[in-house]
């Protein structure tokens, strides 16, 4: 897609990363029985290529410092089994495929101990269950603790 502007897309990002052997990861060709490199069609989340940075629909471009662009399958293959592990691959990464930043979205607080008791007199108060919780852990939790480690026995 055009970039805002009107403009030429950006151009793909490109990554250089060392994979230590086992990789983790599945690759396809780029063109099926073309010599046009591959690229990385699935990425187990807990292998050690996803924790060196390799997401799927990433094309290797380099393997070992060699440029494995115009290489058919069966050669990045080949090339990958004689790779030294740790392998140094460098990656080109679609526009599309960039990691987005994430929303961090924050808890709400918990009310204070005196909020509390100023709020339990208010019938919309016990239909909010986070104000249940909170009396819960101020109120119910450290009473029990209490009456535990002094030993007292309920009537």
């Amino acid at each position: 897609p055009p970039a805002a502007g009107g403009g030429a897309p950006p151009p793909p990002l490109s990554i250089d990363v060392s994979v230590a052997k086992p990789m983790g990861i599945v690759l396809e060709e780029n063109e099926e029985d073309g010599a046009a490199g591959v690229f990385c069609l699935e990425c187990d989340g807990e292998s050690a290529a996803f924790f060196a940075g390799v997401r799927p629909g990433d094309a290797i471009t380099s393997l070992a410092g060699t440029d494995v662009t115009a290489f058919t399958f069966n050669q990045v293959m080949e090339a990958l089994g004689a790779a030294e592990s740790p392998v140094a691959l460098t990656l080109e990464r679609p526009e599309q495929q960039r990691e987005r930043k994430k929303a961090v979205i924050q808890p709400k607080r918990m009310p204070s101990a005196k909020k509390l008791a100023k709020a339990t007199t208010s019938v919309s108060f016990w239909k909010d269950p986070l104000m249940i919780g909170s009396v819960a852990f101020t109120v119910l939790f450290p009473l029990g603790i209490y009456l535990i480690s002094s030993g007292s026995k309920p009537a």
